[in-house]
């Protein structure tokens, strides 16, 4: 093969494997049950992530807080739009949140209802569903010693799904968007099928087909079995070797539309994270600065400019002169020059008459 068409397939094959691929829909109802807990705790991960990322924020808001009070003027000037814009990030994070638990609480519940019937339908089908008569004469009767029987229709599997994630066979990250992302869960039975089998003697392969009766040690088995579509019935029922007939088929839907609403909640969280402010890290200074509160009070901070109202605020080189003042060239210096006077600045323990203090940065948390 020519050295470059070999080179352009790897190339094209790296771009596959590195964007991915798209998890394959689960085939088993324990697996189901698995992959609908998987997707709900893979988007609960990023939702804790932004849970962790807000706690942090909220520590650093209050240590500006304290040193807004505690700290020297100059550090005092510097806190101030830092901890407004701050304060937008935190509030703006705590409405999110709100509304992302709220959605989270949903999915959950429609998750473990969809699970539950998964499980339901497992233990249904996995049973052994049959109804077997053996006929002790060629004219029995249904009583006594007329037959013999056998009455498991209706008995459930003994061995239920895993109430976790462990049972899916797919083991790829799974996603909510793109087109990697995962469809609305599968329905794997829709319907019961009520099938049977006759033999009219004591040899399996005769058949209870027109014209012969039935005789001593003919058997008949009747079994209920479950598929995702409505089954091709007939009136003529194999004989004892042959797959089952299937008799009759009636619908079974037992998920109904519980599993396109899970799948509506898992997305919308999934979306509504995506759309977080949470991450932004107010200790960077590009995440304080994309507030727009901070640059009024940058302005509001800065001599002579005390009045500043919005559309006020200082632009250009005036802008770029008090930024490289307090904060270092373009705000890179803002942890040696903002932050480290943070952590260093007095924090008063309030024990009586002693005003015993500490730094700001020995706080483990700004309520200790």
């Amino acid at each position: 093969m020519n050295v470059f068409v070999t080179w352009v397939l790897l190339v094209a094959l790296a771009g596959v494997y590195a964007r991915g691929q798209k998890a394959k829909e689960c085939t088993t109802l324990c697996g189901c049950a698995a992959r609908i807990r998987r997707r709900l705790a893979a988007v609960k991960n990023e939702l804790d992530g932004d849970v962790r990322a807000h706690e942090k924020n909220k520590n650093d808001m209050m240590k500006l807080l304290v040193a807004a009070i505690t700290a020297d003027d100059d550090t005092k000037r510097k806190v101030a739009p830092v901890l407004a814009a701050a304060g937008k990030t935190v509030a703006t994070c705590d409405i999110e949140l709100k509304a992302a638990t709220e959605t989270y609480d949903k999915a959950l519940k429609l998750t473990e209802q969809l699970a539950a019937i998964y499980s339901v339908q497992h233990l249904i089908s996995s049973g052994k569903e049959n109804i077997h008569l053996t006929l002790a004469t060629s004219n029995p009767r249904m009583a006594g010693g007329g037959y013999k029987g056998v009455f498991t229709l209706g008995q459930l599997g003994t061995t239920g799904c895993k109430n976790d994630t462990s049972e899916d066979s797919v083991a790829a990250a799974l996603t909510e968007d793109g087109e990697n992302a995962e469809d609305k869960p599968p329905k794997l039975i829709t319907h019961v099928n009520i099938v049977g089998n006759c033999q009219r003697d004591n040899t399996a392969s005769n058949a209870c087909d027109t014209g012969n009766n039935l005789a001593g040690q003919g058997q008949i088995k009747i079994a209920m079995t479950f598929d995702k579509a409505a089954g091709v019935t007939t009136d003529t029922w194999a004989d004892g070797e042959a797959a089952p007939a299937i008799l009759g088929s009636n619908a079974m839907d037992m998920i109904g539309d519980i599993g396109n609403h899970a799948h509506y909640e898992i997305k919308t969280l999934d979306a509504q994270i995506k759309s977080h402010n949470c991450r932004k890290d107010i200790r960077t200074y590009s995440a304080v600065a994309s507030e727009t509160v901070y640059k009024l009070l940058l302005t509001k901070t800065t001599e002579g400019k005390e009045e500043a109202e919005s559309g006020d605020e200082l632009s250009g080189s005036e802008l770029n002169t008090v930024v490289s003042q307090r904060y270092g060239n373009g705000g890179q210096g803002s942890k040696a020059n903002l932050w480290d006077a943070v952590d260093n600045s007095p924090a008063y323990l309030g024990k009586g008459k002693t005003e015993e203090t500490t730094q700001v940065k020995k706080l483990k948390h700004w309520t200790k």
